[in-house]
């Protein structure tokens, strides 16, 4: 790790003086600008997919959208595939997502993506991973001389987006897992057949999702393997709603749009029940209309599936130990309003954040967040299920490097996993409040958890952040 840390800053050093060298700023006029300023298209198949750079055992299939700019370049040694659906024949087909950014920022974030060291013991060059963390100085210079980077310069749409949020925590905290990408900004079940929504058709809705769905198991998941599922998203009654409302006419009663809704879970079968597969989904409390009706696919028990949601103890330091078995009492009795409706949660993560309000008050290990180029790392500054999950499918991720480093004959169990994110080791107490009691489940799981306290990931593990 000293040899690849050295040879990284080595390459920051040559990086930022080729941009005094070539007089490279992208802010100037026009006729004084360097060639490379010119935007370029770049496309997921210019690149390809490099089987050293990855641990084929740590495959994450990733449903979001917007995660053009690091499928496409920043991570593209470690992404499989993408995926997008293909609503006449009812399958998901492998995408060729495209960007236009600058030739600066195509050569810089290729290089990054396929960075290669000389560690001590060896002569040939292998792969090495470039935390964000350790590329803050060249981000400065980066993203003050080609500022337009920050938004496509066709679509003009910012590469940020909900999906590099996702993407961007799992690739830079899980520096050996390889990546399969789903677009669901592409899968709108309810949009694309509103058809179906406005005759109420959910037996044909069904109809079509199981085929879906089946496509998703056999080219998607089995196709590649895929040991965990991460989908900071989901399906509710509000989605089907919209379509109506805007599409149709006439009155949707409650038991025909929870009829629409669950005519999309095949799709969640597909991912939650199968057999070697650990999903983790983001959440939604029991509050504010959400129900058993509006929620139907929530509501639903898996196997295999951890719904996930944040909570934050701000600048405290939690006393509750790896399993969550230890003064969980306590937390709960501290943040009581931030489990009500826990109902459809089965796993609760400390950010130790205050929030955008205050976003420089933290605890001593906060979650953190990279940048969408994947060159700076800094602590996040907003609550959310969607920015959860990922943690939680790190935390899944670790648990198996850890399992695997005390038995190298075990076999990937998602249960196993699961049982070990939450363990039955929290039961209700006769002395315990009617709230308390009201929270337990029969599982006796423990379900308030704080695995950045033990910054309990790969990219900790590794040792990445100890320079």
């Amino acid at each position: 790790m000293t040899a690849l840390h050295q040879q990284v800053e080595h390459y920051i050093d040559n990086t930022t003086q080729w941009f005094t060298d070539q007089q490279l700023d992208c802010t100037v006029e026009n006729e004084q600008r360097h060639a490379l300023c010119e935007p370029v298209q770049v496309k997921f198949s210019d690149g390809h997919f490099s089987a050293p750079r990855v641990d084929s055992r740590q495959t994450i299939l990733v449903l979001d959208s917007g995660m053009e700019l690091q499928s496409v370049l920043r991570y593209r040694s470690r992404i499989r595939a993408t995926y997008r659906y293909d609503a006449q024949a009812q399958r998901f087909v492998e995408g060729d997502p495209s960007i236009t950014i600058s030739g600066i920022g195509k050569k810089l974030l290729s290089e990054l993506d396929q960075f290669m060291f000389t560690a001590p013991e060896q002569t040939e060059p292998r792969p090495g991973f470039i935390p964000a963390a350790w590329l803050a100085d060249l981000a400065k210079v980066y993203t003050s001389k080609v500022p337009g980077d920050a938004v496509d310069y066709e679509s003009q749409i910012p590469h940020v987006s909900h999906g590099t949020m996702v993407l961007g925590y799992l690739a830079e905290h899980n520096p050996e897992a390889e990546f399969v990408l789903l677009d669901t900004a592409q899968f709108l079940p309810f949009a694309l057949h509103k058809d179906l929504v406005c005759d109420k058709a959910a037996n044909a809705l069904l109809a079509k999702m199981q085929t879906a769905a089946d496509s998703l198991t056999s080219d998607v998941i089995q196709q590649h393997g895929v040991e965990f599922i991460n989908f900071s998203g989901g399906y509710t009654q509000g989605h089907v709603r919209n379509i109506f409302n805007k599409h149709c006419e006439g009155q949707l009663t409650e038991q025909e749009g929870k009829a629409l809704l669950l005519a999309v879970k095949p799709i969640y079968d597909a991912m939650f029940a199968a057999p070697n597969t650990l999903g983790v989904q983001s959440g939604i409390r029991k509050i504010q209309g959400a129900n058993e009706h509006s929620n139907a696919l929530d509501a639903l028990s898996y196997p295999h599936r951890a719904t996930v949601y944040s909570y934050t103890s701000v600048e405290q330091d939690t006393p509750l130990d790896l399993t969550g078995q230890a003064n969980w009492r306590s937390v709960f009795n501290d943040y009581a309003e931030q489990f009500e409706g826990h109902d459809f949660i089965d796993l609760f993560i400390n950010f130790g954040i205050e929030g955008w309000l205050n976003p420089d008050v933290t605890n001593s290990t906060p979650k953190m967040q990279s940048d969408v180029f994947g060159m700076r790392y800094a602590h996040e500054w907003e609550l959310h299920s969607s920015w959860a999950a990922p943690v939680a499918t790190s935390y899944a991720v670790y648990l198996q490097s850890v399992q695997q480093q005390q038995d190298e004959n075990w076999a990937f169990s998602p249960a196993f996993i699961k049982a070990q994110m939450v363990p039955s080791l929290c039961p209700a107490k006769p002395e315990d409040t009617d709230k308390i009691k009201a929270y337990v489940r029969q599982s006796e799981a423990c379900r308030i958890q704080d695995p950045l306290k033990f910054r309990a990931d790969e990219l900790n593990r590794l040792k990445y952040l100890d320079f």
